[in-house]
């Protein structure tokens, strides 16, 4: 049996607050771009690539190489929740 004790690691260490901000907010705003109609669905994650990489170098403290990946991170978490949801409900309907 694989004991965990040993590490001793608590898993929130290694995600910072700010990814999760992010992602909630990309959430809601790619929601929003959905909800409107006045985009298609397949350039939502387009758009929401450069804000999102844009977002956090402007709101984490200029442009640096983590600041950066919090953004492509974020991106990535948002989008995969969303897709996780429309692949569920594809799935029950059928």
């Amino acid at each position: 049996m694989l004991d965990f004790n040993i590490m001793n690691v608590n898993l929130m260490e290694f995600i910072p607050p700010e990814l999760l901000i992010m992602v909630v907010g990309l959430y809601i705003i790619g929601s929003y771009l959905k909800m409107i109609n006045k985009i298609k669905d397949e350039y939502i994650p387009s758009i929401l690539f450069p804000l999102a990489v844009i977002s956090a170098c402007l709101f984490l403290g200029g442009f640096t190489i983590t600041n950066f990946y919090i953004g492509v991170a974020s991106w990535g978490i948002a989008i995969g929740f969303n897709q996780v949801g429309v692949q569920y409900k594809k799935l029950k309907s059928k």
